[in-house]
């Protein structure tokens, strides 16, 4: 979404951008240490939320999602993963309480990258309620789970958008992701072909040999 503005406004003609390559490997071969026993796990139904805790991110609509979603599905919890700003982070914590759900609301903090994968692992949904679908989505469906996420708006910014993978809502509200999450709980089956399809898109465009090959590319016009 930056070019447009380097180009049109800046006058910078020649700008090229490289989307990372994502090997594919690393998320098959996850060495799960996360402990089941740690957080009672067993039989739970797993919402993770990745990224930086702001306001922008919107944690509190998953909040409200879970509180929703455990009214059908008492055993489900949340995973809010990540760090930022220690104010809003209490004022998340002091919400879960207020909802009665603190117990169902677990924040993991900074993880390292290794240990993400074991969360995307773990998970069955992937919630993102931010403004741009970023690259959690894309290691979301590498994982092989469903991700959910707010349309940015038409056109859409950022590059996972315009792919239409996984289930991009129009309202970013908490009924809306409930009611596909409600949906998906009931019959994961329907949505295994989407998964599929949707690592397939994925991995056309955010693969280690594209990445290289743009690269290259990139190196042969500067030359």
């Amino acid at each position: 979404s930056l070019i447009p503005k380097l180009k049109n406004v800046y006058k910078i003609a020649h700008v090229f951008y490289i989307l990372p390559g994502f090997d594919e490997k690393e998320f098959m071969h996850v060495n799960l240490r996360l402990s089941i026993e740690k957080y009672k796990l067993q039989r739970k139904k797993i919402i993770i939320m990745p990224g930086v805790l702001h306001p922008a991110k919107s944690q509190n609509i998953a909040i409200d999602t879970l509180v929703l979603i455990k009214e059908s599905f008492p055993e489900a919890i949340l995973f809010i993963i990540g760090s930022g700003d220690r104010l809003y982070t209490k004022s998340l914590r002091e919400y879960t309480r207020t909802q009665n759900i603190g117990d169902s609301v677990i924040f993991t903090g900074y993880v390292e990258d290794e240990e993400l994968k074991e969360y995307y692992m773990i998970a069955d949904i992937v919630l993102q309620c931010g403004p741009i679908a970023g690259f959690t989505i894309v290691e979301a469906i590498y994982s092989k789970k469903l991700a959910i996420y707010p349309t940015s708006g038409n056109p859409p910014l950022g590059p996972v958008e315009p792919l239409q993978v996984g289930i991009i809502l129009k309202n970013n509200t908490s009924y809306e992701y409930a009611k596909v999450i409600y949906a998906y709980f009931n019959n994961p089956q329907k949505y295994k072909k989407r998964i599929l399809k949707d690592m397939e898109k994925v991995k056309k465009l955010y693969s280690l040999d594209r990445f290289t090959q743009e690269t290259l590319n990139v190196f042969s016009m500067s030359n």
